[in-house]
């Protein structure tokens, strides 16, 4: 190769190790770049730039290698014209499976971590699910002649610092099912496998461990045992299963920067999965992304903030029904009336609605 080449040539740019492994990036002339080629000394390697959606991780992008990251064949089906690929991330038996994904279905995947990360546009849509339930309530249209049901009751006495929290996740666990199954059939065999009160169970425990993610105190030991005790005087089971969840959530939250709701839904997705009564497609499903992200982002909205979610909006319609109803809701409002019959029915109304619209936001971004 001549002087002038050297000088004067076109550049390839590379990276390569130096003395301590450490890349480095480097100018050649495309002529010196050709020789190497040749004589085995470099290898031209393709890559792509890869968008991942990962449970554990988040959202990231990497350099992939083609034929060693990826097939260049997938490459051919699956890359966009700039050269790019997007990718979920979903576990089984802890392992991870890549699955390439056209950008259009993927960016309804980052839609959903966007509201598992940052609750990202809720408060605005939740101030206008509450404008309009404030209408409703002013109007006395809130639908308080159908029996609840079982699932709701006045707290009782309080026994423990984190029994409100409990009740409340509880409450929103067993009214979740129906808003889920009814805005996305891939938790239909949750019912399908009998598995409700197993839902009730883990929800209750994952929000839980959320809510107590979000006020910084589940690295405290002693407020780690006041939430055990607290769910204990729900299911006696409670603690127990509190400590698998911690060990599970914990482990991967420190190996990588995982969204806290993000892998809370991975647990109750696991167990649901693992579960004996679990049909053939809810072991299926539960390992799916599109099935733990919605859990994921649902979690988020309604414990991942102080700032608005469940206790924000309770706050907020029970003093309303107070005001405009007369019922006393347990806010210390002066003049109300004391009527559990109608404060357990306005409580199924308050949480069944928060419950309802969560899951038709999180829908809206799936679609």
């Amino acid at each position: 190769m001549g002087l002038l080449d050297f000088l004067f040539g076109k550049k390839v740019k590379l990276e390569i190790p130096d003395k301590n492994g450490k890349l480095v990036k480097k100018k050649i002339s495309e002529k010196m770049f050709d020789e190497l080629v040749a004589q085995g000394k470099i290898k031209h390697v393709d890559t792509v730039k890869a968008h991942v959606l990962d449970p554990i991780r988040g959202y990231y992008i990497a350099d992939w290698l083609v034929d060693d990251d990826v097939h260049r064949e997938d490459v051919e089906k699956f890359a966009t014209p700039t050269g790019e690929l997007y990718v979920v991330i979903a576990y089984e038996d802890g392992k991870p499976q890549t699955m390439l994904t056209e950008k259009e279905a993927w960016e309804k995947q980052r839609s959903i971590f966007d509201l598992i990360d940052k609750g990202e546009d809720y408060q605005e849509q939740l101030d206008a699910h509450i404008s309009d339930l404030k209408k409703k309530i002013n109007d006395n249209e809130l639908d308080l002649t159908r029996p609840p049901g079982r699932y709701y009751t006045t707290q009782g006495p309080s026994t423990g610092e984190f029994d409100p929290l409990v009740w409340e996740a509880s409450t929103l666990a067993k009214v979740s099912l129906v808003p889920f199954v009814n805005g996305f059939p891939r938790y239909a065999p949750i019912v399908e496998s009998n598995l409700m009160e197993a839902w009730d169970h883990l929800m209750t425990i994952a929000m839980t461990g959320v809510a107590a993610h979000s006020r910084k105190i589940l690295s405290d030991p002693q407020a780690r045992e006041e939430l055990k005790r607290s769910l204990n005087n729900w299911w006696r089971a409670g603690g127990e299963v509190f400590e698998d969840y911690y060990e599970y959530t914990g482990l991967r939250t420190t190996k990588a920067e995982a969204p806290w709701a993000g892998v809370s839904a991975m647990w109750v997705a696991d167990n649901l999965r693992v579960h004996s009564k679990a049909v053939e497609v809810l072991k299926r499903n539960a390992s799916r992304l599109d099935f733990i992200n919605p859990l994921a982002a649902f979690m988020n909205m309604s414990f991942g903030s102080s700032e608005f979610g469940l206790s924000h909006y309770l706050g907020i319609m029970a003093l309303e029904v107070e005001k405009e109803m007369g019922i006393d809701m347990g806010l210390g409002t002066n003049g109300t009336k004391k009527d559990p019959a109608k404060k357990i029915q306005a409580l199924a109304e308050l949480f069944e609605s928060f419950a309802r619209k969560t899951v038709e936001l999180i829908a809206e971004r799936n679609q």
